[in-house]
């Protein structure tokens, strides 16, 4: 299993939402209210997710990697 397919059915699990169709670079509505339940869905720490901007930033805490963040005017890309 993927660290986003991991996301995608712990948010599933939480909220009971599906969102397998919204991009990586999208916020991650959900975090707002079930930043805890999701966090522990996941074995992160809930403080570390609610200060994730974006789902790829949630994917990288999960994994532990780093990612190149480019100014939001810019595309993202991998290093």
């Amino acid at each position: 299993m993927t660290t986003r397919q991991a996301l995608d059915r712990a948010v599933l699990r939480v909220t009971g939402k599906d969102i397998r169709l919204v991009g990586n670079w999208s916020k991650l509505w959900c975090l707002r209210d079930y930043a805890a339940e999701i966090a522990a869905e996941l074995a992160v720490d809930p403080e570390k997710i609610e200060g994730c901007r974006d789902i790829t930033e949630i994917l990288n805490l999960i994994e532990g990697s780093t990612i190149f963040h480019a100014e939001r005017e810019e595309t993202p890309f991998l290093l």
